[in-house]
């Protein structure tokens, strides 16, 4: 119900000049759950995206609050009851971090990292595999390479018909300390830039480039999107992963 009202109150004020174009279609497309996520070119939009999608939200009720930007400028924008850390000076070295969909944003880096946790590790069965698995929220598939191992364990689990709650045997609780301690890794070393590239440039020159293989094992894919401005100068980001045990 308060997505349809969400997508109604884009509708009714469609013809409204108070409202830009690229506000109303962010309430049509930017919403997940209760949550806005938009990227814009710079300050000034962002700002202005501020302005005007509270005050569209509040024509129905809704208050949009907890804001947080990777811009010092935008956030000197909003007031401080409305920020997702009230407690944050901007004129402070570090900005906040905020936690979106499963994901840690670093808003001063503007870059995306994962949350490993830190609470003791269920044991190598098949329930204790997959509540751990569960926890992951990896929409784009960076842990792609890490999950995979924990994937064919769950599917080792089951060729062996082990019960729901029965211990792994030797061979099998190994994979699974090994999976566990590699999570040490992913806290540190996965950071993934959250623009996929540096500055916006209709002139530059757009690839896709897609990489795939596949084992006794498993398959999967990858995407990248590479970038060739008029200066010369290349840029490559990662886009998005895939992978499934194989059948």
């Amino acid at each position: 119900m308060a997505n349809y009202v969400l997508r109604k109150t884009a509708a009714d004020n469609r013809e409204n000049s108070a409202f830009t174009p690229d506000t109303i279609e962010s309430v049509e497309k930017n919403f997940y759950v209760d949550d806005l996520l938009k990227s814009v070119c710079d300050d000034a939009t962002g700002a202005r995206m501020f302005r005007e999608m509270t005050t569209l939200l509040a024509v129905r009720g809704f208050r949009l609050t907890k804001w947080i930007s990777s811009s010092r400028k935008v956030l000197s924008q909003i007031p401080s009851q409305e920020k997702a850390s009230p407690s944050v000076d901007l004129n402070f070295d570090a900005l906040p971090t905020e936690r979106t969909l499963g994901l840690q944003w670093n808003t001063k880096t503007d870059c995306f990292r994962f949350f490993v946790c830190s609470r003791q590790p269920p044991e190598s069965t098949k329930c204790g595999v997959l509540s751990r698995l569960s926890t992951v929220f990896d929409p784009l598939r960076v842990l792609a390479p890490y999950m995979l191992p924990a994937k064919c364990l769950i599917q080792t689990l089951w060729h062996k018909n082990k019960d729901w709650h029965e211990p792994s045997d030797e061979d099998d609780q190994s994979v699974w300390e090994d999976w566990l301690e590699a999570q040490l890794d992913c806290r540190s070393s996965v950071n993934l830039k959250r623009p996929a590239v540096s500055a916006a440039c209709p002139e530059a020159l757009i690839q896709l480039h897609v990489f795939a293989d596949g084992s006794k094992k498993g398959f999967g894919a990858v995407c990248y999107a590479r970038y060739v401005f008029p200066d010369g100068t290349v840029q490559v980001s990662f886009i998005m992963a895939r992978n499934r045990v194989a059948p």
